[in-house]
């Protein structure tokens, strides 16, 4: 269950107002709410006060829903329509609203009401948390990739090291005049110097492995 959640209602029908007031006082409605009647109202509401859903008419005198979608922001919103205004529905929910409702003369719309605001801020805390969990994911994959970096430039800084100081040990021991010559535990050559390939005649490759 949705805790208890602040609304602005937006409607130039004072009538309307009157008869969502009415709805909510006599059939416990869950949410805290503030009414607004024109496009100024509701954009002053907007910039001081701070809303989990907003309820937007579509026609508001001097204006209407969509000269308020940008104020509005990321708070889901829901359009009431009139009978008809399915075109303008669809346009309303490809710009970003939440959902919409039909609003008819006896009020039955006002029933599904709490439960349509209910299931739009759930939906978009539903959201948030996906885009959240999207931009952990995308920022332990940086992490990843940069620590990958770092490795394999450590990598090929160790490798490199490794060679240089190969090519100084070899430097070395074939600056020793004496032939010199490395066994394993069983008299296998693994090492000759140049002294020894000098004197034999031969390539370390031929002396290496043999006895």
């Amino acid at each position: 269950m949705t805790d208890n959640l602040t609304i602005l209602l937006v409607d130039d029908d004072r009538v309307d107002r009157m008869a969502f007031e009415r709805y909510a006082d006599t059939h416990d409605f869950p949410h805290d709410y503030k009414l607004a009647g024109s496009v100024k109202e509701a954009s002053e509401a907007l910039k001081n006060n701070k809303f989990d859903a907003v309820i937007l008419d579509y026609m508001l005198g001097e204006g209407t829903a969509f000269d308020l979608f940008d104020q509005v922001g990321d708070t889901p919103f829901i359009l009431v329509t009139g009978l008809g205004d399915a075109g303008v529905a669809v346009k309303a929910m490809k710009a970003g609203a939440a959902d919409y409702l039909i609003k008819d003369s006896e009020g039955v719309y006002l029933q599904a009401l709490a439960h349509t605001i209910e299931k739009a801020v759930k939906n978009k805390l539903n959201e948030q948390e996906l885009a959240n969990y999207r931009q952990r994911l995308v920022a332990l994959v940086e992490e990843r990739t940069a620590n990958l970096s770092r490795e394999i430039v450590d990598r090929k800084r160790i490798e490199a090291d490794l060679r240089q100081s190969e090519k100084q040990w070899q430097m070395t021991f074939d600056a020793i005049g004496d032939m010199v010559t490395i066994h394993d535990t069983e008299f296998n050559m693994l090492r000759v110097n140049r002294a020894t390939t000098d004197f034999l005649q031969k390539e370390p490759s031929e002396l290496v492995g043999r006895l």
